[in-house]
């Protein structure tokens, strides 16, 4: 578990994972977990901000739908142009699973327990965030249910 905009930080995390821990035959699933889109959102500048800023003022609202449309395609492209490359040079068979959840601690967690289950994962991997300490604490929870309610082995990559 890698915040997906440190994606070069993660990138690195997997190719030391690749490196360290898989063997020939293992298949890696990659799976990235979004939070469900639940309200409508506004996209864009209004007001007086977007004339100073050279902005056309206009503002775009977006429904529950759109949003979690659009969080998925983006999470799907983030993983074939960041992640999907460092496993097809090494000949890794692979799978890539977009999780959608709701975004509370306990669902995160089980979200990521629960698929590895599935998967039949004979270890999780959790990357170590490198954000502030607030994220800290919220992701340090995420772990916490993750070694809670896992009976999978959790590599933790520093």
């Amino acid at each position: 578990m890698t915040a997906l905009h440190l994606w070069q930080l993660a990138k690195k995390r997997l190719e030391r994972f690749l490196a360290e821990f898989v063997n020939p035959g293992d298949e890696v699933h990659l799976a990235h977990v979004i939070p469900e889109a639940k309200e409508t959102l506004t996209v864009g500048m209004a007001g007086a901000l977007s004339s100073t800023l050279g902005g056309s003022g206009r503002a775009s609202t977006e429904s529950a739908q759109e949003q979690g449309e659009r969080r998925i395609k983006q999470a799907k492209e983030d993983m074939q142009n960041n992640y999907v490359p460092v496993l097809t040079a090494r000949n890794v068979p692979f799978e890539v699973a977009i999780l959608v959840t709701p975004s509370k601690t306990k669902a995160i967690g089980e979200t990521l327990t629960n698929y590895a289950t599935r998967v039949n994962a004979t270890a999780l991997a959790l990357g170590k965030s490198d954000r502030s300490k607030v994220q800290e604490l919220f992701l340090g929870s995420v772990f916490k249910v993750v070694l809670d309610k896992t009976t999978t082995n959790v590599i933790v990559l520093a």
